[in-house]
């Protein structure tokens, strides 16, 4: 929402396809788990928060998650999508309706 990096601990069911997704569009990184039992180490936390503020990648990160934060927070766009959608579900009601009478 304010453009900044992201720093992925997946935990549950879809957060671990969500964060590659984030990986894939450099919005930011998951952090490695622990190859042996899954686990998130305190140093690969570290080396993730330091990757992201310090080296210099940051600067994609931070270009990349801003673009995305115009797109997550534009009221117009999330108005114009529901628009898009009530008529969506308008218009297959009717069908749906005319499939069901004959």
């Amino acid at each position: 929402m304010f453009g900044h990096p992201l720093i992925m601990l997946p935990f549950l069911v879809d957060q671990g396809l969500n964060a590659r997704i984030h990986v894939d569009k450099q919005v930011g990184i998951e952090v490695p788990r622990n190859e042996e039992d899954g686990s998130f180490t305190k140093e690969s936390v570290a080396r993730s928060l330091k990757s992201v503020v310090v080296e210099d990648q940051v600067k994609i990160y931070k270009a990349n998650a801003m673009e995305l934060s115009q797109i997550f927070c534009s009221t117009n766009l999330e108005k114009r999508y529901i628009n898009n959608f009530i008529d969506y579900l308008e218009k297959k009601r009717g069908v749906v309706a005319i499939n069901n009478e004959t």
